[in-house]
């Protein structure tokens, strides 16, 4: 067997690939919501359709990890989102950042305040 040493360049290269078709699903809201709705409803099916009480549990603990999953898509889009409303309304807010820029002036004034 012939060691081919890579330093993990494929598995970068992979999971770069993986990062970006992940976020070119999850960018248009139609299809991020739609897989939502279908990685819970295909399990939720399942549990339903389940003829062997084995199959049931399975399909409960399938169930149960599409929950956890669904769960923190929501909190990721709805963060996003809502910090897209919060540079809206606030221009010193940088969305990609989720807080205020460095750049942004103070609006603490207790360096200009003499005692």
């Amino acid at each position: 067997m012939e060691v081919f040493v890579d330093f993990g360049l494929f598995e970068l290269l992979a999971i770069t690939g993986l990062a970006a078709l992940g976020r070119a699903t999850y960018k248009r809201p139609v299809t991020r919501w739609f897989l939502v709705v279908i990685s819970v409803a295909a399990p939720a099916a399942i549990l339903f359709l389940a003829t062997t009480e084995l199959v049931r549990w399975l399909a409960a603990v399938a169930v149960a990890c599409s929950l956890i999953s669904t769960a923190m898509i929501v909190d990721v889009v709805l963060r996003r989102s809502s910090r897209g409303a919060a540079a809206a309304r606030d221009p010193r807010v940088d969305p990609s950042m989720g807080s205020e820029s460095p750049r942004a002036p103070s609006t603490d004034d207790s360096a200009t305040r003499t005692a």
